[in-house]
């Protein structure tokens, strides 16, 4: 199985191919994240449905140095968001090995349910394997009381 991708060649992808590749994966170590990772989102449910040239404007917009998100920091056992141009961290998050929301075997997880976080935050959970070299693929989940529901997947790469 080739566990190596190209992040380039992933943009594009629906969530169900991503969602293929992702149970591919193998799963990683919490322990290997640390420092900060620049984040690229790659799909998220409704985008599908779209024409791939309105699909793929939509995700430069989201991916743009307009865009307030940059990405993750890591340290520790715990991480956070990093917002405008990496100078404001929000939502932090828990970092450890667990089993996939979807059964696919261990991920490493992101658990925002943490002290400080507001309650609407705190229902995220994220989930991520490496795709090689530093370079992760990810998935943000929300935790309704029905169950959780995929919100996106992103890459993360140092």
């Amino acid at each position: 199985m080739n566990t190596r991708h190209d992040i380039s060649s992933l943009a594009g992808l629906s969530l169900s191919e991503l969602a293929r590749i992702f149970a591919q994966l193998p799963s990683g170590s919490a322990g290997d994240l640390s420092g900060t990772y620049t984040g690229k989102v790659l799909a998220t449910p409704g985008l599908d449905s779209l024409p791939e040239t309105l699909r793929s404007a939509l995700l430069s917009i989201v991916n743009s140095p307009v865009s307030p998100w940059r990405g993750k920091r890591f340290g520790d056992g715990t991480g956070s968001n990093v917002w405008l141009g990496g100078s404001t961290e929000f939502a932090s998050f828990r970092i450890a090995q667990a089993e996939a929301l979807d059964g696919t075997g261990p991920v490493i997880q992101f658990d925002y349910d943490v002290d400080g976080n507001p309650a609407p935050v705190r229902k995220i959970l994220g989930e991520a394997r490496p795709l090689g070299e530093g370079r992760y693929l990810a998935r943000m989940n929300y935790r309704f009381d029905s169950g959780p529901v995929l919100i996106l997947y992103f890459t993360l790469e140092p």
